[in-house]
């Protein structure tokens, strides 16, 4: 299932200086009508977006995130893609990174 790339929308609120213990939030770029949509968090190592380096971050899909000790160190990134109405993988949210987190 390829995914094409998509336009950059939306960002990260906290994004700048991300520390542990303070929430950051994206906004969620995924339509209403979407089909089997798919977003979450990702520890990088650098600030490309589009490195293949990134770490999903387990069980946390949600555009709200409180970045932990594990994350000191790392940028985050969110992404969000999605299917058509026929179950093709159409667009891919170009995803944002974050500073690097800062311990509290």
């Amino acid at each position: 299932s390829a995914a094409t790339a998509g336009a950059e929308v939306g960002f990260v609120r906290g994004h700048s200086a991300p520390q542990v213990g303070v929430q950051i939030i994206a906004d969620n770029p995924v339509p209403d009508d979407a089909v089997d949509p798919r977003s979450g968090w990702q520890r990088c190592p650098n600030n490309d977006a589009v490195t293949s380096d990134c770490v999903s971050i387990p069980l946390v899909w949600r555009p709200t995130y409180t970045p932990t000790a594990d994350d000191v160190g790392h940028y985050l990134r969110w992404y969000a893609y999605y299917q058509n109405a026929d179950g093709e993988w159409t667009r891919q949210v170009t995803p944002y990174t974050t500073g690097v987190v800062a311990s509290q």
